[in-house]
């Protein structure tokens, strides 16, 4: 990460100590993840990297300050990241190296973000999934302890209803449509403006802007109770905003969901797997 001051550099410190006894050398790395491959190149035995985090390296290579002090956003940071990675672990499988990536789950907040957020946070997602499609394994930590994310085996054409939920970003449309043989023009996408349910769709995607619109879990349910697939960011999670409106938004949502998941089957997505919940 880039030190930003004292108490970026005591993080950087703890990060260090942390790992003393692991036998880790740590390589502080700012940009260019694709650097490590000469470091593999140059080890005589293939090594074991743990790379902390997408998170931070996407930020360094995003945000930026130039000489004047003056910030501005690198646009094409989460292409040339994800040439970088693609390098790296290509390298890595032709030399036996392995490899551990870490990241943040940044993709469950209520608020409305601007413009360079949801940038960054598309930009990681698609990070995330890049190394998910390519990873032996993958791994959600809640609380010290492994989730379960072993991908849908048993999927096909839609039976009964259905819902799908997971953070934004994280490729639910794409798993609907994969998984329950949906195409694209049979998809609604909700706005921030309606407020009512256009018939002949099979799913309904972006659920939670429906339920900001009209602030009730209750009527956003009738409106929704019979489509076949619904499918929702989920917004329940991150802090809790200081905008009522958001607050609202948040709090209706989460109960949207509980009321759709009584009687459909369940299905949550991270970094573009499906999990069957019930």
């Amino acid at each position: 990460m880039i030190s930003t001051g004292a108490e970026d550099d005591e993080r950087i410190r703890k990060h260090v100590d942390s790992r003393k006894d692991l036998g880790f050398d740590t390589i502080e790395l700012k940009y260019r993840i694709e650097d490590l491959v000469d470091v593999i190149r140059k080890d005589e035995n293939p090594p074991a990297f743990l790379v902390d985090s997408l998170t931070a390296l996407l930020a360094n290579e995003m945000f930026k300050v130039d000489e004047s002090g003056n910030f501005y956003v690198e646009h094409e940071a989460a292409i040339r990241v994800r040439e970088g990675l693609t390098s790296l672990i290509d390298e890595c499988n032709k030399s036996g190296a392995s490899i551990v990536f870490v990241s943040d789950g940044i993709y469950s907040d209520s608020i409305i973000y601007g413009e360079e957020t949801i940038e960054y946070q598309r930009g990681l997602a698609k990070l995330e999934q890049l190394i998910s499609k390519r990873a032996d394994e993958v791994m959600e930590m809640t609380a010290g302890v492994k989730g379960n994310t072993e991908p849908l085996v048993d999927g096909g054409q839609a039976v009964n209803k259905i819902l799908i939920f997971g953070g934004a970003f994280q490729g639910k449309r794409a798993f609907a449509k994969s998984e329950f043989n949906i195409e694209d023009k049979e998809i609604y996408s909700f706005t921030a403006d309606d407020t009512e349910v256009p018939a002949g769709y099979r799913a309904y995607e972006h659920a939670e802007r429906l339920v900001r619109n009209i602030l009730s879990a209750e009527e956003s349910f009738n409106l929704l109770k019979e489509a076949e697939i619904v499918i929702v960011d989920d917004i329940t999670c991150g802090i809790v905003p200081m905008d009522a409106t958001d607050r609202k938004a948040r709090e209706e949502t989460g109960r949207l969901m509980q009321m759709l998941g009584k009687d459909r089957s369940i299905y949550r997505v991270f970094c573009g797997e499906g999990v069957k919940i019930k």
